[in-house]
C-alpha cells in the first residue's frame, strides 16, 4: 500500500452514548485502511488520494478524484474510502465542479429509468 506521510487520523461523526442527534459528535479516529481495490481520500469537493490499495492502478497518492464513499461516515468524515476504480479529475477542473460529477450522473441515470419514454422514442 502506498500512503501519504502524516495522514493517519481524522475526525468523523459518531456517538459515544445512546440517544438522538444531540449526542452526536465529531470523534478523532484512525484513518480506515484501504483494501486491495480501494483508495483512502481526504474528503473535499474532490477528494485527494492519501493511500492506494495494492491492486489499484491508474491512481496515485496526491491525485484528486471523485466517487461515492464506501464507509458509514462517508463524506462527513475527514477521510473515507472509495473504490480504486474511481476517476481522477481532469487537470484544471475546479474541486467544486469535480464534486458535482458523481451526483449529476447518478441523478440522470435514476431519472431516465424512472420516467417512461415518450411515444415513438427509442428506449
Amino acid at each position: 500500500m502506498t500512503k501519504e506521510p502524516g495522514s493517519e487520523h481524522s475526525t468523523a461523526p459518531g456517538y459515544r452514548a445512546f440517544g438522538g442527534a444531540d449526542v452526536q459528535e465529531l470523534i478523532d479516529r484512525p484513518d480506515p485502511a484501504p483494501g486491495p481495490a480501494e483508495v483512502l481520500i481526504r474528503v473535499a469537493a474532490a477528494g485527494t488520494v492519501l493511500a492506494v490499495g495494492a491492486h489499484v492502478t491508474g491512481l496515485s497518492v496526491g491525485d484528486r478524484i471523485t466517487g461515492f464513499a464506501l464507509t458509514g461516515a462517508g463524506s462527513y468524515a475527514g477521510t473515507t474510502l472509495l473504490l480504486g476504480t474511481s476517476t481522477a479529475t481532469p487537470p484544471g477542473t475546479s474541486p467544486t465542479g469535480s464534486g458535482h460529477t458523481p451526483r449529476t450522473g447518478s441523478t440522470a441515470s435514476s431519472t431516465s429509468s424512472a420516467v417512461p419514454p415518450c411515444a415513438g422514442s427509442p428506449r
